[in-house]
């Protein structure tokens, strides 16, 4: 069909390619593929024009094969020299992909784009995508390093406002939360969209909720949850964010399980597999904390099965630190550490310290229980040392405390006064 000659034509070029020992023996729908790199390499070599012979596959392409895989297209026009129209293309790739919430996928393409000599305008919009695409990830700080790098660049009049939307919500999720909240608030002053003034205003929810301030964000949800056509993924994210109220202010788990259910099934409906995923995994939470095991792991198991699929690393991370955390309970230790080791690979690969002090202090715990007090002390003192490097006090508390216990264990009790009034003074901050 690209080559505009007869199936019969074609079937003789290819057989005498085979009797020259060009191409390796070919069965129809397969690729045809050189019997050795070398030749390949010299064949490419030979062709003079090379960016005229790749202009005219990519448009052949794109006119008779619309159904080809988009980035093979794009792939020609980059190496003809139309990187704008490699640009483009791979962007409706991306667009597609969201749909599907493949956020690993679309970073690759979204990151190979960059290196290309693109234009300042194409360049931009994609690193604006890019800090989207690592903030959907959960990959907070590889958004947040994008957003400086365009801030340092760009113009303050030349800066898009769905940069400072991303910006906000990525400080908040840091736990940058007063200036994440100030950002929002700017920014719904400068907003018209009804749909984007409740997706900030849902932002300013979560901040208050990190910062203990529970009835202000039940409130808030409530308020928001009252709009008019208001998407299916903010309704979603009202309902989860009132089921995490429900433990954190009042423990009523069976309130948090209904709420966590129904963000689950608006988060499908808004198909955010993403979110979907995170919903199970609060499920599961609870039936764990019910001790309905069964529904716990199946819960678990589905949410791992949808991260896996879309790429989702931080989230899957997470899900593995809870099931470490179900096994360590049930004094399944193996697997418990095993679960955690895991979600120590992932929370490095991410460059998430706070992930990886956490998973340092569950695996001092782990340790302490089988007894292997050299292992529990190095991997509190690290633990340690990471958050008080972020000057985490909530965790660093948790930290204290397990090293209190390990020393009061080995018997070496002036260690733990000290580690008691070490405790307290953190301890004293948070309040």
């Amino acid at each position: 069909m690209l080559l505009g000659i007869s199936r019969e034509e074609m079937e003789k070029i290819i057989l005498n390619l085979q009797l020259n020992n060009i191409i390796q023996k070919f069965s129809s729908g397969q690729v045809l593929v050189f019997t050795s790199e070398a030749i390949k390499n010299y064949i490419y070599t030979s062709i003079e024009n090379k960016k005229e012979l790749h202009l005219g596959i990519a448009k052949k392409l794109t006119a008779k094969l619309p159904s080809v895989n988009k980035l093979e297209e794009a792939r020609h026009y980059e190496l003809a020299g139309e990187f704008e129209k490699c640009f483009n293309i791979s962007m409706e790739e991306i667009k597609k992909a969201e749909k599907h919430s493949a956020f690993a996928y679309i970073q690759r393409i979204l990151s190979h784009l960059l290196q290309l000599p693109l234009e300042k305008k194409l360049m931009y919009a994609a690193k604006i995508k890019l800090s989207e695409v690592y903030f959907k990830l959960g990959d907070v700080q590889s958004s947040l390093k994008t957003i400086n790098e365009l801030k340092n660049t760009l113009p303050s009049n030349k800066i898009d406002k769905n940069l400072f939307i991303i910006e906000g919500s990525a400080l908040i999720a840091s736990g940058e939360y007063e200036s994440g909240k100030e950002i929002i608030k700017e920014l719904l002053n400068k907003i018209d969209d009804e749909e984007e003034k409740n997706r900030l205003k849902v932002e300013l929810a979560y901040a208050d909720f990190e910062l203990k301030m529970y009835d202000e964000a039940r409130e808030q949800c409530d308020v928001i949850l009252k709009s008019k056509n208001l998407s299916s993924e903010l309704i979603g994210r009202c309902y989860n964010l009132k089921g995490m109220i429900d433990i954190y202010q009042n423990n009523n788990l069976n309130s948090a399980l209904g709420n966590f259910q129904d963000a689950k099934s608006k988060f499908s409906d808004a198909g955010q597999p993403a979110r979907v995923a995170g919903a199970e995994v609060n499920i599961g939470n609870i039936y764990s904390i019910l001790k309905d095991y069964q529904k716990a792991e199946k819960h678990w198991k589905s949410a791992s099965e949808i991260n896996q699929q879309i790429g989702n690393l931080e989230q899957e991370g997470s899900l593995l630190q809870s099931i470490g955390t179900f096994y360590f309970y049930r004094a399944n230790y193996k697997s418990s550490l095993q679960f955690y080791l895991r979600a120590q690979s992932i929370f490095i690969s991410l460059g998430n310290g706070i992930g990886q002090g956490q998973i340092l202090t569950n695996l001092g715990e782990v340790y302490l229980s089988l007894c292997e007090y050299q292992a529990s002390f190095n991997s509190l003192i690290k633990s340690r040392n990471l958050f008080e490097q972020m000057h985490n006090y909530a965790e660093l508390s948790d930290v204290l405390f397990i090293l209190g216990k390990l020393y009061f264990k080995i018997g070496y009790y002036k260690k733990l006064e000290e580690t008691f009034l070490i405790f307290n003074s953190y301890y004293s901050k948070l309040n």
